[in-house]
């Protein structure tokens, strides 16, 4: 299984309200996989694209984002769909976002 565990939720903030908790695997944001976190970048994300060791003439294929990177393509306010495993289950949880902490 590939995603982002959650390890804090904090009270009164969008996940805690949407129902997010500690310990579910974040798993995609709005359909797209989610395969880490990386720290919070604001704005779109960069650079989506890295090239293979295997091949100089290889084309930039694209990676998986963070999910800092998907969050940071959104605004607060708007509505995403967050789908996370919990106990064995995958969820689908519509979050409002919030401003950034």
């Amino acid at each position: 299984i590939q995603g982002c565990i959650v390890s804090t939720v904090t009270p009164n903030q969008a996940a805690s309200m949407a129902g997010i908790r500690e310990f579910d695997i974040i798993t995609a944001y709005n359909g797209e996989p989610v395969t880490e976190f990386v720290p919070a970048t604001r704005g779109p994300a960069n650079n989506r694209f890295e090239k293979s060791n295997d091949s100089k003439d290889q084309e930039p294929v694209p990676r998986a984002l963070s999910l800092s990177e998907l969050i940071g393509r959104n605004e607060p306010g708007d509505r995403v769909t967050v789908t996370v495993l919990r106990s064995g289950k995958t969820l689908e949880i519509s979050v409002v976002l919030g401003e950034w902490p």
